[in-house]
């Protein structure tokens, strides 16, 4: 059957054909193999069949329940080296999504940003510093997002590909990170090294070191 003769049929108002292009939608089965059976069926073979896909519509990935975390308190912070000393600094206003499920981690996604204009390394001048256009260039782009692609098992712990973006500018980080549940509370924690360069976050320099440890911790309830 193709399309002109489904449209035709849709527009005669046959729910049959209607549950099937539903069926089609929802797996993606292609209409030649969901329709090549009922051209000619009857009623009893027409019923079941929709007796045998209607189960389906309920299962697989389109209608998983996934544990949804509410964050209660974020810390971000990092270090780098500055003349040989190391600076620490933090940022805050951090907002996120949590689908974290220990027990199904493909269906598991963590995402969350901070406010580039809250950085902070007690040092006022530095920080407005940092927040020109020479490094973060906070007017223009005004936050720092943090996004999984995939998340797996890593020895006892977790890990996860993540997109990282800073100033616009995208690249992939590898986070290894621990979840702790205690009942309907848990905390996740991990740490990362990126260069500053790959965000364009500042050019080379003798003085300000390249490697930048990142720190996140985050507590959250269900």
């Amino acid at each position: 059957m193709n399309t002109g003769q489904i449209t035709k049929r849709l527009k005669q108002n046959n729910n049959f054909y209607k549950i099937i292009l539903f069926a089609w939608l929802v797996h993606g089965q292609p209409f030649t193999r969901v329709y090549v059976y009922k051209e000619n069926s009857s009623m009893a073979s027409r019923i079941f069949l929709c007796l045998l896909l209607i189960p389906s519509l309920f299962t697989g990935n389109h209608c998983y329940a996934q544990e949804r975390w509410t964050t209660t308190l974020a810390s971000v912070t990092f270090k780098i080296k500055n003349a040989g000393l190391t600076v620490e600094g933090s940022l805050k206003g951090f907002t996120g999504e949590l689908l974290f499920d220990a027990n199904a981690l493909t269906h598991s996604q963590l995402s969350g940003s901070v406010q580039v204009a809250t950085i902070n390394t007690g040092i006022n001048k530095r920080d407005e510093h940092l927040k020109s256009p020479d490094y973060f260039d906070v007017n223009k782009y005004k936050t720092i997002q943090l996004k999984s692609k995939t998340i797996y098992r890593k020895n006892e712990d977790f890990s996860g590909i993540f997109d990282l973006t800073i100033k616009n500018i995208t690249r992939q980080v590898e986070i290894p990170f621990n979840f702790k549940q205690t009942g309907n509370k848990a905390v996740f924690e991990g740490n990362f090294l990126i260069d500053r360069r790959d965000f364009g976050v500042g050019g080379n320099s003798f003085i300000l070191g390249d490697k930048v440890t990142i720190s996140i911790i985050v507590n959250a309830y269900k």
